[in-house]
């Protein structure tokens, strides 16, 4: 699938921009007691439920302030008739304290003269270019393995111990005599369960030098496996490798958006959302102070993503990013 079709997908479905102005509002959560609900329903004074795309609540002094927010993302400007739905919709409601309209391309006159007059705010989330992409330089990083370079074997047997040459030795035995096994899938076989940490050191070492191929050092910890030489059984207690991993670059789907308040020069967010292979999706916020958030926005979930580690260029190392 191209970038071009991904990019159409995530921008028609329509939960796209309710998501953007969600997270957005979850960066800027400044209570505990705040909650931000999506396509929640309201019932009004006839006693009938009307839904809207996030209602906002929060405690100040021991009251409730209630926020209605609706996110249409047409693509064409919003009109007159749709800010006059969204007025009438509150005016049933009377828990509502404060109403905004968010809109992807803007409103038509008639639509900003009538929530003038109607006490609604408005806003853009426009998208723009990739002035954010190309700050914070986004790429897709994938660790794929490529092979093992062997380079000591620890072994032990009954006697003196001979030298051996590797290429000599080509087929291991298990105690249980029901495996054998070539270098490769004994190796394969014990680093199956430190894989993520190996790919991980990978990247960590892809991330301090740039090379796209790394050696990670790998110790195999080995009971009951022995092989035959000159009659002999030896048993090998350790293998120690190179396990050589190649780091794969390649572009991600991106949308970068804005999030601005009408006749306002500063915005409010900057949002890069992203698209892998049509199975996961997440969004990176910029707020106005230029501190990054980091969402997993897969499905109908939004989760806020904590940052474990923090790359100082200028020590070279990682360490655990500072908490308020």
């Amino acid at each position: 699938m191209g970038t071009n079709t991904i990019l159409k997908r995530m921008a028609a479905d329509g939960k796209f921009l309710e998501k953007l102005v969600n997270i957005v509002e979850e960066v800027y959560r400044s209570s505990p007691g705040t909650e931000i609900l999506r396509n929640y329903k309201i019932t009004n004074v006839d006693g009938a439920k009307r839904e809207f795309d996030l209602i906002i609540t929060s405690q100040i002094n021991g009251y409730t302030i209630t926020i209605a927010i609706e996110c249409k993302q047409y693509s064409k400007k919003v009109s007159v008739d749709k800010i006059e739905a969204f007025y009438g919709k509150c005016q049933g409601i009377p828990q509502i304290d404060k109403k905004i309209f968010v809109a992807e391309n803007g409103f038509q006159q008639g639509a900003l003269d009538t929530a003038k007059r109607c006490g609604i705010e408005l806003y853009t989330f426009a998208e723009i270019g990739q002035r954010l992409r190309e700050t914070l330089q986004v790429n897709r990083v994938k660790p794929v393995f490529k092979r093992f370079e062997i380079l000591s074997v620890g072994c032990e047997c009954d006697g003196e111990l001979p030298e051996i040459p590797l290429e000599d030795v080509t087929v291991f035995h298990s105690v249980n005599g029901r495996d054998t096994y070539n270098y490769y899938e004994l190796l394969i076989e014990t680093a199956r369960p430190e894989a993520a940490i190996l790919n991980y050191t990978a990247l960590f070492n892809h991330f301090k030098d740039h090379q796209t191929s790394q050696k990670v050092n790998f110790k195999a910890l080995l009971t009951g496996i022995y092989f035959i030489y000159n009659d002999t059984r030896i048993y090998v207690r350790q293998i120690e490798c190179n396990a050589v991993i190649d780091i794969e670059l390649s572009d991600m789907h991106l949308i970068e958006n804005t999030y601005m308040a009408v006749n306002q020069d500063e915005p409010k967010a900057t949002t890069l959302s992203f698209d892998l292979d049509n199975k996961v999706t997440g969004s990176i916020v910029m707020d106005k102070d230029e501190k990054l958030h980091f969402f997993d926005t897969t499905g109908n979930e939004i989760n806020k993503l904590e940052v474990m580690l923090e790359y100082d260029t200028a020590s070279g190392q990682f360490k655990k990013p500072a908490r308020p």
